[in-house]
């Protein structure tokens, strides 16, 4: 996948990198530019040294990105939501296939790896020739236990999609109860044509 920035006098022209980045780091980039405190626990990490083209101070090898998949056949969450598991798992770039299925909510039954499915995504980014297992004991054992580590870190509540929460509902209709249409929304919207 490829992203694009630009920001003259700061970002150079025509620079690019393959360090490993996600959409997660577009919140703790902006606090950063923001000389924000990051706050504690937060997915994501700043990516400025990327793009101000200081790529050293980025340690590229050791960021993990984690894919989580829903809708498989059983678990905690009600029907037809199915099961949230890390089907997925990058290290640089290498990434690690635990979990496997034609599409996400397909028919078919999705199939476990043990040992998961690895893929050079830099030398094969359709990821169609997995790599030998036996050559990577070490890394998939690291993979395994980074898992473990990540699903303990977990509070296993219901994603937002599935709360009934109203602070995140859509507020883009005033009819749905949405907090931005409040009283004192429309108190000041009143004041101000008024």
């Amino acid at each position: 996948m490829q992203a694009f920035a630009r920001w003259p006098g700061k970002i150079k022209p025509g620079t690019e990198t393959e360090a490993v980045v996600s959409t997660l780091d577009v919140f703790p980039t902006f606090l950063s530019l923001l000389n924000a405190s990051l706050p504690p626990g937060l997915d994501g990490q700043d990516i400025t040294p990327i793009l101000f083209g200081k790529e050293e101070e980025y340690d590229n090898n050791k960021r993990v990105l984690f894919f989580w998949r829903d809708g498989f056949a059983d678990g905690p969450l009600p029907a037809p939501y199915g099961r949230m598991d890390v089907a997925a798992v990058k290290v640089g770039h290498i990434k690690a296939w635990f979990w496997t299925k034609s599409a996400h909510y397909n028919d078919d039954v999705e199939v476990f790896h043990d040992p998961p499915l690895l893929f050079d995504v830099n030398a094969d980014p359709a990821e169609a020739f997995p790599l030998n297992a036996d050559d990577y004991q070490q890394l998939i054992s690291q993979v395994v236990e980074l898992v473990e580590e990540h699903k303990q870190s977990i509070n296993w509540g219901l994603p937002l999609a599935l709360a009934k929460d109203p602070n995140f509902r859509s507020c883009a209709d005033k009819d749905n109860h949405c907090r931005t249409w409040g009283e004192e929304v429309k108190e000041k919207t009143a004041a101000a044509t008024d």
